[in-house]
């Protein structure tokens, strides 16, 4: 099955789509892209530690106490906190999107209109997955910077884009460019930014503190939540709760976009602490905000599925797979159609979901090889292909998450021994989610270490009580190869 940790914390690479949608300097998000079957992809990951103590928030607080009283349990709702219609607001962004095309098409050595349309592409291929629009976006990026190669926004357009396309390294070269051309005024919004892909490549170390001091020195919708999902990540759900509530609390924008994102963090942050009806709320009322929000429909599709509301669970899957090709939600359709016992309806949708993702692979294999190894591991029964996937992944961005999927990627080859190498590395970082505990509790019980076993397993369990319906059981399926079998 493809596991909720493959597609967990969405949000991690989309702050930056949050800081385009609300702010007035970037265009608005338009709607799906009027293409038959649009390519689509998502950002993921998933991770946890025996070791050290959650991180703890940072000493001083902010300046100024939250606008509103905070919220921890519940969304606000539409009437408390109004934003515009979601369907006036895609359509009014889609002109906007055709007018900077034109714009740029009439005024093509103008390196102003690269920057509103290259934003525009980008905004929109994050809001819908699309890694073609993402790739046009750099294009055009790029495109701008050879007429004016000093342009710091159009460095951090295109290294936006490169991150969203894991391609880090590159995007990391674009902001250290900009802060050395940025006015001083710039540089602390750089060092954010630059901060975020050191996170991105497990560079914990340079990167936690200084995004959690982000909070407290300028507290924001983004910077909230940035700190949320850190500290969601490094084990402290109190403090994460916090955060996004905090984050709800300080949004002041009209679009509906970023607080639909953000009820999905708040869904995804429930549903892994086992509070499946407290997920469903936050998923409800982020679709109820924007329908037509992959990320949202997806993911309460999702939920429904996993309260047993499968028709529901169908069609709502059906309605994105239709939206965004996306070979995940494809996937997550067939798995729903299985648990409904139409086993060709589900194969049916499995073999699409290989073609979509081996089409991806090929235009853009560094932000495919995490999301294509999941169904590669799950119902694309192929975890020899897995392990190539996510070994290629490891090297690119060595977080937490990615040594902890490439163990999986070893234990589903019955290779407990690599297995081991892999999930103690995931240990070593900072990071402590319920399921990296899981993960360890399954190699070291392959391992014969029943104790070390039982330690993770009670981790995991104490931190999510339904985590085997979300990441299957510990022991290994009956079809799983033999301990350390040759592929």
């Amino acid at each position: 099955m493809t596991r909720a940790s493959d597609r967990l914390w969405l949000g991690v690479p989309c702050v930056a789509l949050l800081v385009a949608c609300s702010s007035s300097a970037q265009p608005s998000a338009p709607p799906p892209p009027t293409i038959a079957a649009a390519d689509a992809a998502t950002d993921a990951p998933a991770a946890p530690t025996l070791k050290a103590p959650p991180i703890e928030p940072p000493p001083a607080e902010p300046p100024a106490p939250a606008p509103r009283r905070l919220r921890l349990d519940s969304p606000r709702t539409d009437a408390e906190l109004p934003t515009t219609s979601c369907d006036i607001y895609l359509r009014n962004a889609q002109s906007n999107l055709e007018a900077r095309q034109k714009a740029l098409q009439q005024q093509p050595d103008n390196p102003f209109h690269h920057l509103n349309y290259g934003s525009s592409l980008f905004t929109v291929g994050q809001l819908y997955g699309n890694l073609d629009m993402v790739a046009q976006a750099e294009e055009v990026a790029t495109r701008g910077l050879a007429k004016d190669p000093r342009n710091v926004s159009l460095l951090e357009l295109r290294s936006e884009a490169r991150g969203a396309r894991h391609r880090f390294e590159d995007a990391l070269a674009d902001l250290e460019l900009a802060r050395t051309l940025a006015p001083p005024q710039r540089h602390a919004d750089l060092d954010f930014a630059i901060a975020n892909v050191h996170y991105q490549l497990g560079r914990y170390d340079d990167a936690v503190p200084l995004l959690l001091r982000r909070v407290v020195d300028r507290p924001s919708f983004s910077s909230q939540n940035r700190a949320a999902i850190v500290y969601l990540q490094t084990g402290n759900v109190e403090q994460a709760r916090r955060h996004f509530a905090m984050a709800e609390s300080m949004y002041k924008d009209t679009s509906p976009i970023p607080l639909s994102w953000l009820n999905v963090q708040r869904g995804l942050l429930e549903m892994h602490a086992g509070n499946y009806e407290l997920a469903h709320t936050f998923f409800e009322e982020a679709w109820r905000r924007c329908p037509t929000y992959p990320m949202a429909k997806e993911h309460l599709a999702e939920i429904e599925g996993r309260l047993g509301h499968l028709d529901r669970s169908i069609a709502l899957y059906g309605e994105v797979v239709s939206q965004t090709s996306n070979p995940e939600y494809i996937a997550a359709l067939g798995e729903a159609w299985e648990k409904k016992g139409e086993p060709a309806k589900a194969a049916e949708m499995f073999r699409f979901a290989k073609n979509k993702n081996e089409q991806l692979l090929a235009r853009h294999p560094d932000a495919m090889y995490w999301h294509a190894a999941a169904f590669y591991l799950g119902p694309g029964k192929d975890p020899a292909k897995a392990l190539t996937l996510l070994t290629k992944n490891a090297k690119l961005r060595p977080t937490g998450n990615a040594w902890a999927a490439l163990a999986d990627a070893h234990l589903a080859l019955g290779k407990p021994k690599e297995a081991s190498v892999s999930i103690d590395k995931a240990l070593a970082s900072p990071l402590d989610l319920p399921e990296l505990h899981w993960t360890a509790a399954r190699v070291y019980k392959a391992l014969g270490d029943q104790k070390i076993s039982d330690e993770h397993k009670a981790l995991a369990l104490a931190a999510n009580p339904k985590i085997a319906d979300l990441e299957g059981d510990l022991d290994p399926p009956e079809d799983a190869p033999a301990a350390n079998a040759t592929p």
